[in-house]
């Protein structure tokens, strides 16, 4: 978020938002893929019972659980209801985004286009709105460019005061989730006995916020300490991080092969 540098009351407002303890946070985060692989390797079970969402891991004689409370608690987000937004996008997707017809939906290639290259040209308030949509749809909920922006998303930033009471926490746990439970059949379908193993290569990509996924490994393992520690007086978990080097597989070995965990 370095155009806000340059504007400082957009700084001020985008601290105050939902979503402040973010302005810092480095550009092209490590989210360590090789080592949130091999621990979903080990997953037991989606525990799934009237919206009770989790992910159970067995490691040595523990079973550590990934699920919305470990989510909010390393993120720092708001959980709770959802309520309808009001109107308001036409004349927001109008006013920012001159370039896409009506006839289409805004796609988050549009809103990389604004972000990096017309950020500028927006006045105070609407470069913060951006700031925040930006966010959300590509580092929280990691979308693909050629995916829509939805207009109740751009209804709900059109009002900064309501967009900064709703559950965003809620809506990543959701969105991360789904995306989870998806990739947890395609490991568990080629990790089968029954999957050809000849000249077969099994790959897949994950949607959502992974980046939090790491940090509940990195808070739950002690080992986790062989490569890289967190600054204590930090909060959210999720900011606390400095950049860490790439992990190879014995240092996720390493991490994962624990004697005792680290209870969230």
């Amino acid at each position: 978020m370095t155009h806000l540098q340059n504007r400082p009351v957009c700084g001020v407002m985008f601290r105050q938002s939902c979503f402040g303890d973010y302005v810092n946070m480095p550009m092209g985060i490590e989210c360590h893929p090789l080592l949130c692989h091999y621990l979903m390797c080990k997953e037991f079970t989606t525990f799934d019972p009237i919206d009770i969402k989790a992910f159970i891991f067995p490691v040595s004689d523990y079973h550590v659980c990934f699920d919305r409370k470990a989510l909010c608690l390393v993120t720092g987000l708001r959980f709770g209801e959802y309520f309808p937004p009001s109107f308001g996008f036409a004349e927001f997707r109008e006013r920012m985004f001159p370039f896409v017809s009506l006839s289409r939906s805004v796609s988050m290639n549009d809103l990389m286009h604004m972000f990096n290259n017309l950020l500028h040209q927006l006045s105070n308030e609407d470069m913060v709105r951006d700031s925040l949509l930006y966010i959300l749809e590509h580092g929280f909920l990691g979308k693909y460019p050629q995916q829509p922006v939805t207009n109740e998303r751009m209804t709900l930033v059109y009002n900064l005061n309501k967009f900064n009471r709703y559950s965003w926490g809620r809506v990543i746990w959701d969105f991360t989730y789904k995306e989870m439970c998806t990739v947890f059949d395609k490991i568990k379908d080629h990790l089968s006995p029954n999957t050809p193993r000849v000249g077969s290569r099994h790959t897949y990509t994950l949607q959502g916020f992974v980046y939090a996924f790491k940090i509940w490994i990195m808070e739950t393992f002690p080992n986790s300490r062989i490569v890289g520690s967190p600054i204590p007086s930090v909060i959210p978990r999720a900011v606390s991080y400095p950049r860490m080097r790439r992990l190879q597989l014995p240092d996720c070995q390493r991490i994962l092969n624990v004697t005792n965990i680290c209870s969230l």
